[in-house]
């Protein structure tokens, strides 16, 4: 199998999990009660991961191998900015915190509205300032680090995110759940290459005795395809009956 190097592909796969477990209380009309807060986040992330192939399925490896693993260290960053230790203020679904020390000084402002025509809750990280890229020091003006749109139930939605450097790289997701099965659809622009991964599987469901550590969420069967254009695509299958991507 081809190794990519697709870490923002895996790493966005944790945001649309955490609508994809755990859905928001709504009234009569549909519409949520009140918009979430970074805490209810936060604490949705504790528990989302995406499902890999049981511990003794041959194309474990395989699996693992692809990036997947790349979710558990997002999970961790994720939780930087959300965590209980971040002096995160605001209300009804607005708001913001502000950071400096040494060459580093900005904010970050996540906004959550209803947007009454797709019926879906819509999700805005903006980052002003001067932030450690990991590459260096850069200066954002308002960037837009991720645009989300999700059902209050998790059924359905789409995610777009920007690479820090370049405007003209980027990802946009798109799943749906139903009783089975979550498929995401998921299209990456980096550089001059495009690739598309398409991940259908089983619900997951976490069990401590499975992987390397101490458990991991299991999906009983699947099927994870890597599409980067130059021939034909790279196919992974696990369980006894694996879905049909058609």
């Amino acid at each position: 199998m081809r190794k990519y190097r697709i870490p923002i592909a895996v790493a966005v796969l944790v945001f649309i999990v955490v609508f994809l477990f755990v859905g928001c209380d709504t009234n009569k009309e549909g519409a949520p009660s009140s918009a979430p807060t970074v805490e209810e986040t936060y604490q949705l992330l504790q528990t989302t991961n995406v499902g890999y192939p049981p511990y003794d399925d041959p194309n474990y490896s395989s699996f693992y191998s692809s990036g997947i693993y790349i979710i558990d260290f997002f999970i961790m960053f994720a939780n930087m900015y959300l965590g209980p230790d971040m002096p995160w203020q605001g209300s009804d679904g607005s708001y913001s915190f502000s950071y400096s020390y040494g060459t580093e000084s900005f904010t970050v402002t996540l906004t959550v509205v209803w947007d009454s025509d797709r019926s879906m809750w819509h999700y805005t990280l903006l980052l002003d300032g001067t932030y450690d890229t990991g590459s260096g020091i850069e200066t954002f003006n308002n960037y837009t680090v991720f645009d989300l749109y999700a059902k209050p139930d998790g059924s359905e939605g789409e995610v777009t995110f920007y690479t820090f450097d370049s405007t003209s790289d980027y990802l946009n997701v798109s799943w749906i759940k139903d009783s089975t099965y979550i498929t995401f659809t998921m299209t990456m622009v980096y550089d001059t290459n495009t690739y598309t991964i398409t991940l259908k599987e089983t619900i997951p469901v976490f069990d401590p005795t499975q992987g390397e550590g101490d458990g991991e969420y299991v999906s009983e069967s699947g099927i994870l395809e890597i599409d980067d254009g130059s021939g034909s695509p790279d196919v992974i299958t696990w369980g006894s009956n694996p879905p049909s991507l058609s």
